[in-house]
């Protein structure tokens, strides 16, 4: 939860610690919600099925700003919407959260094709094997999926 948001009452939007950090500077103007997924897969408890659920990104925060007019960035952040995250995460029940009771897993999506960095060209977002960073294969546009899994709310999690 805390990856989220750590304010008792968060905004109506919800800035969370989820960001991309580009390699070359990238166009403030071709980042959006759409350029990015974020889904979360919980356990269906009756038949074993995930169930596919999508978090709402309500816009993407541009850091790390450079040129003239700060027309480019490095670094974006995701941003959700603050009620779903109040309902799914915070003063919501636990009970019927999705992360309640099992592991879920947790899908983010780059789209590279829909960004543009500071050479016009589309992000190459391709992965390479396994490698998490650096991505791409030396073409423009793809799309770079990062997947991992989240600990029932639940479990204590033992510090290491």
């Amino acid at each position: 939860m805390a990856k989220f948001s750590t304010s008792n009452d968060p905004p109506d939007d919800c800035v969370t610690e989820f960001s991309v950090h580009f390699s070359r500077p990238v166009s403030v103007a071709s980042l959006n919600a759409d350029c990015f997924a974020f889904t979360v897969i919980g356990p269906q408890e009756d038949t074993g099925w995930g169930d596919v659920l999508r978090v709402p990104i309500t816009r993407v925060q541009a850091e790390e700003l450079s040129g003239a007019n700060a027309e480019f960035a490095r670094k974006a952040t995701l941003v959700v919407d603050g009620e779903w995250f109040s309902d799914e995460l915070h003063r919501g029940s636990k009970r019927w959260s999705v992360f309640r009771h099992d592991v879920s897993r947790v899908e983010i999506e780059v789209r590279g094709d829909y960004i543009v960095d500071c050479n016009g060209q589309s992000v190459d977002a391709n992965p390479v094997g396994l490698r998490a960073m650096p991505s791409g294969n030396g073409t423009p546009g793809g799309t770079y999926l990062s997947t991992f899994s989240v600990a029932p709310a639940n479990v204590e999690v033992e510090a290491k």
